[in-house]
């Protein structure tokens, strides 16, 4: 088994050499040498697929050997961009060890559209690597520059073990803030091991209280806010966590319970220091995914009604439930991309330090008519004619978890609010002219 595992590691650096190879004679292709130098491209993509199907013949003889092999290898073959009469391969697909990051040059202004590249091709794995020592950035100053609001809330979070296969999440009653030590060094873990680590995290909870602050950041006196926009919602003004950079900072075992992010927007989340580990449902299966855990709690009908439960589902209870997800590691420099209405929860393996934000593309309607938020949620003092604005009755009370002492710890996954309201309709999309307000009374 090591044997079979030490060729294929050899197999896969021989692939990364090829592509690399092919990659420097594109580049130096003229006009004038463009034949010669497409045959020699297509030459060494010709040794790429005949490598793949090494790699397939080593993978049916793992197979073979053992059902229960660790191996666990990305689908190569399809990373392969073979439109044209002369094949070149797509470097931004062949996994991490030779990812293309994304330069100074590919962040700003041309941000929003090099992600759109990459979120409408279908084999897209959802991250992608950014040069971030390159980017002129004295990284842990940033760790100093978490910048609360008067009445925030969210500094800490605590565990708590429910079902089978589901624990929760919640804030803690933290105030402050908890420095982290980012000098440490750490291998990343398998896919095995990081699947080993979420369901761990799930059937046995920590019993602390996790320092993680996820919150504004002071962006002042660096390129940050103009190297990571936020498409067409950046002309909104500060809109905190939705269209200005948010730092997530926390401890191992530290992080977020499943949700979504607000309405139809999309999100990327830039990893500084440390490693994070994100369960990512497949849209596909959204709504085999709500189904499930409407079985356990009656949901309420807004925006946010999964993000309101603070669960964290095991992988192993993915798969019993037949839930398509996909577990991605995180490791510095790595941003990750979630699509609208795309759920995924993501947990800290070490000290981690992020920032993130949300998105749009050029002309998608971010809120689409009659979309329904509580006062829990993040839009739900923003002025727009195309919300719903659920009056919570007295019958709904958010799920909180119950100590002995008759102590409650808050909502963990809840979007701060912005307490002053602000006109958005004619930037994301509007039907209406007059938001609409109505009590939505739930059993």
């Amino acid at each position: 088994m090591e044997a079979l595992k030490s060729e294929i590691e050899s197999i896969k650096l021989q692939i990364k050499h090829l592509c690399n190879f092919a990659e420097t004679n594109l580049q130096k292709s003229t006009p004038s040498s463009s034949s010669t130098q497409a045959d020699v491209i297509s030459s060494a993509i010709q040794q790429v697929l005949e490598v793949l199907n090494r790699i397939d013949n080593k993978l049916n003889e793992l197979t073979t050997k053992s059902s229960t092999s660790s191996i666990s290898l990305p689908s190569i073959r399809y990373f392969i961009n073979t439109t044209g009469p002369h094949p070149i391969p797509n470097l931004n697909k062949i996994g991490h060890d030779i990812l293309k990051p994304l330069t100074k040059d590919d962040l700003g202004l041309n941000l929003i559209a090099n992600l759109h590249k990459l979120e409408t091709d279908p084999h897209f794995r959802g991250k992608v690597c950014v040069s971030i020592a390159d980017l002129g950035i004295d990284w842990k100053d940033l760790a100093k520059r978490a910048l609360p609001l008067p009445d925030h809330d969210q500094f800490a979070v605590q565990h708590d073990r429910d079902d089978d296969g589901v624990s929760r999440l919640y804030l803690s009653h933290s105030k402050t803030i908890t420095p982290i030590n980012f000098d440490f060094d750490l291998n990343p873990l398998t896919h095995n091991e990081a699947k080993q680590f979420l369901q761990d995290i799930v059937e046995s909870p920590p019993q602390s209280t996790i320092p993680y602050y996820v919150g504004p950041i002071d962006t002042s006196g660096t390129p940050l806010a103009s190297l990571f926009p936020s498409g067409a919602l950046s002309i909104l003004g500060d809109l905190p966590g939705i269209n200005t950079l948010y730092m997530h900072m926390g401890e191992c075992g530290s992080g977020t319970a499943f949700h979504c992010e607000d309405a139809q927007l999309r999100s990327y989340n830039l990893n500084i220091f440390g490693w994070k580990l994100w369960i990512m449902i497949d849209p596909n299966d959204t709504t085999k995914f709500e189904r499930m855990l409407a079985t356990k709690w009656a949901l309420h009908k807004c925006d946010q009604s999964i993000r309101h439960l603070n669960v964290i589902v095991s992988p192993k209870r993915l798969l019993q439930e037949g839930i398509k997800f996909d577990i991605i590691r995180a490791g510095p420099g790595d941003l990750v991309i979630t699509r609208p209405r795309q759920y995924h929860a993501v947990l800290n393996q070490t000290p981690s330090l992020a920032i993130a934000t949300n998105y749009t593309l050029l002309g998608e309607q971010a809120i689409p008519p009659g979309w329904g938020v509580c006062p829990q949620d993040g839009l739900y003092n923003i002025s727009h004619g195309n919300l719903k604005r659920l009056v919570v009755s007295d019958t709904y009370k958010p799920p909180m978890k119950k100590r002995k002492s008759n102590a409650t710890f808050p909502l963990h996954s809840k979007r701060q609010n912005f307490g002053q309201s602000r006109d958005i309709s004619n930037v994301v999309g509007n039907n209406d002219t007059k938001g609409k307000d109505y009590e939505e009374n739930e059993e």
